[in-house]
């Protein structure tokens, strides 16, 4: 996401209580300010924040977890939030999704959500995705056994090449749907609707780690 420089952005965001920083993700204090008890939903690259934010508000059953690691975007999200109700059940991290297995416990992610990823088209740029096997790695282990990434874009190389990668890892199709099946929408999404652009989704899981993590860990 291109953005022009807002100085106001990194003060708004180092002093909102919404927005856990590194070292409060590192030490997992950030916790203890969640409602406890509740399912853990990730959604990584969270843009402005349309989705996680609705689906908190609709799912207050379900702590509702944003990850970005520009604070001008979160910047942009808390602006959405301005003289509203802040849910209760809804945190923002400022961090790299490189960070994942030092925020996050072994299993403790019910769903992870990669709606409309930066796509990085092109060849040499790949390694950036959000599906790179590195990355599928660490959501495998931050997932319960039962847990599901679902993935959106509007980028049919980029969902071919997602596709690939998540069966080349030992995840599991579960279903190929249609943005008509999706109550909540990104913004990104109701602007491709409107172009009457074509939008790929689909959700999987993960069939266990992989031989030589499980190896590791016995």
């Amino acid at each position: 996401m291109r953005l022009r420089h807002m100085r106001e952005a990194g003060p708004v965001v180092a002093e909102s209580p919404l927005i856990i920083k590194e070292q409060e993700a590192l030490t997992g204090v950030w916790r203890l300010d969640l409602p406890q008890g509740l399912p853990l939903y990730l959604e990584i690259g969270m843009g402005r924040g349309k989705f996680i934010i609705d689906s908190a508000r609709a799912n207050p059953h379900i702590n509702w977890l944003g990850i970005e690691k520009q604070d001008q975007v979160l910047y942009l999200a808390l602006k959405r939030l301005t003289n509203q109700e802040i849910p209760a059940n809804l945190r923002f991290f400022l961090l790299d999704a490189l960070q994942l297995e030092q925020i996050f416990r072994h299993q403790e992610i019910e769903r992870i959500y990669l709606n409309f990823s930066d796509p990085w088209p092109k060849k040499r740029h790949h390694k950036r995705r959000l599906t790179t096997q590195g990355l599928l790695n660490q959501y495998q282990k931050i997932l319960t056994s039962s847990g599901q990434l679902f993935l959106k874009t509007d980028n049919p190389d980029f969902y071919a090449w997602s596709c690939e990668q998540l069966k080349e890892n030992s995840w599991k199709l579960l279903v190929e749907r249609t943005p008509a099946q999706d109550t909540i929408t990104t913004e990104y999404e109701e602007r491709f609707i409107r172009r009457g652009q074509t939008i790929y989704a689909s959700s999987w899981q993960s069939r266990g780690q992989r031989k030589e993590d499980r190896g590791k860990r016995g």
